[in-house]
């Protein structure tokens, strides 16, 4: 079991959502609503579909299991692509690099594997839940509903670092382009003060 075991997957994600990357500090706020806003909207939407039937077909059904099917897709594409930056990264020589660079694509890639995983368990759910009893139908809608809430939550959070951290690598690069352009003329300026003309 231990090489198809997701323990390593479910603890480096969650080991993200309660520390802020920036400060390395316990942010226990948004954990707490990351943790209990699905669980909330799962038992509302069981208890509507149980009491009452105005939600209709509800959210087991073909057209939203197509369209996390094709987000899986989306996301293994961007697992990939931040496995590629991370392991061509390397901190410039030439400018101050901001060290939290790493442990933010890290962080990106543990959210991404999390956001594949959680997905695919919609997935499996979802087919599996087709063929349960009217009993169980509102229970497995209610499992549906928090499970899509949970992954909203961490595809907004999976957007906001992976935003954070092309806008430290950006700037990086720029630092290091004003760098380069400007060692000529401190090369230049280091000659005259040492009394050499530049040739």
């Amino acid at each position: 079991m231990g090489k198809i075991s997701v323990t390593f997957i479910l603890s480096k994600h969650w080991s993200t959502i309660f520390r802020n990357p920036n400060t390395n500090r316990v942010e226990p706020k948004f954990g707490i609503v990351y943790s209990v806003v699905p669980i909330v909207v799962g038992v509302t939407w069981t208890l509507l579909l149980h009491f009452s039937d105005v939600l209709g077909a509800g959210l087991v059904r073909s057209d939203v299991l197509t369209a996390v099917s094709i987000l899986v897709g989306f996301l293994f594409g961007l697992l990939i692509w931040v496995f590629q930056l991370r392991r061509d990264y390397t901190p410039s020589l030439l400018v101050t690099t901001d060290k939290t660079i790493t442990k933010l694509l890290d962080e990106v890639f543990a959210n991404t594997s999390y956001a594949v995983l959680l997905s695919g368990v919609f997935v499996a759910l979802s087919l599996v839940g087709t063929g349960v009893p009217t009993m169980l139908h509102a229970l497995g809608e209610g499992v549906a509903a928090a499970l899509l809430v949970h992954l909203a939550l961490t595809l907004l959070l999976l957007l906001r670092r992976t935003a954070s951290a092309y806008q430290k690598l950006a700037k990086e690069k720029d630092d290091e382009r004003e760098a380069l352009l400007q060692r000529p003329a401190r090369v230049a300026q280091q000659k005259n003060c040492s009394g050499v003309s530049p040739s």
